[in-house]
């Protein structure tokens, strides 16, 4: 999916607009930790899914006043709702780093924060740095929102 097509689902949903705009699932895969601990990757989590399960992607700072509007709406949404109850519907929400913050820096604070205020049903992570490294995500795009199915994305390997 193109830079602007991603920028314009996030604002568009910031000025109000309708959960629902499509999305195309990542062209590349990135791990992240899973906020209980667990190393994972997102192929690795959407393969344990039904391909027709509804991905809502959202890559997030916790500091950041437009991500947290944007994580308010998705769990307000009734039909994301909807979706976790009957399993037809998943949140996986990540924060980038630049590599795993150090138990003193700030950011992990913000994270674990943010880890607490997440729904329990979401599947929230803190990445290592590969969502850089993959491109999937650049700090000017934030916060970023993809929806796709589970089948759209790549085999694991």
């Amino acid at each position: 999916m193109r830079l602007h097509a991603r920028i314009t689902t996030a604002l568009a949903l910031l000025s109000g607009a309708a959960l629902g705009l499509g999305a195309e699932a990542p062209g590349e895969d990135f791990s992240f930790t899973t906020r209980d601990g667990r190393q994972t990757t997102l192929y690795t989590e959407v393969a344990h899914m039904q391909p027709d399960t509804q991905v809502w992607l959202l890559l997030f700072d916790p500091d950041c006043d437009d991500c947290r509007e944007l994580e308010r709406k998705l769990q307000e949404d009734p039909a994301v709702n909807a979706g976790l109850a009957d399993k037809t519907t998943a949140v996986i929400a990540v924060y980038p780093s630049d590599g795993v913050p150090e138990p003193d820096d700030p950011n992990l604070a913000s994270y674990l924060r943010a880890c607490g205020e997440l729904p329990a049903g979401w599947t929230v992570g803190i990445d290592n740095g590969s969502i850089f490294e993959t491109d999937a995500c650049r700090w000017e795009t934030l916060p970023l929102l993809l929806k796709f199915r589970a089948g759209e994305t790549a085999t694991p390997e």
